[in-house]
């Protein structure tokens, strides 16, 4: 199950790359650590699998909160 979940994922990041809505490196970036971490879960190694993961979500918090702080003053007041 967990292999299924992180494909699902790879299949996420190329549609919101041809979306317009990733760039390249970041997609690239995210894809990466997907695929990396599928491989150690099918190795049976769960903690560098599980930081691969973790990996992956701090490269989206941290994407987020950049575009995030982009916003104009006016809109940044109504997200937080």
């Amino acid at each position: 199950m967990p292999v299924a979940a992180t494909e699902m994922l790879v299949n996420d990041v190329d549609q919101l790359l041809t979306a317009g809505l990733l760039d390249q490196g970041l997609a690239t970036a995210l894809t990466s650590d997907l695929l990396v971490a599928t491989a150690l879960i099918n190795d049976g190694k769960t903690t560098p699998a599980t930081n691969k993961l973790e990996a992956f979500i701090n490269k989206i918090e941290a994407s987020l909160n950049a575009a995030i702080s982009s916003l104009p003053p006016l809109l940044l007041g109504f997200w937080r």
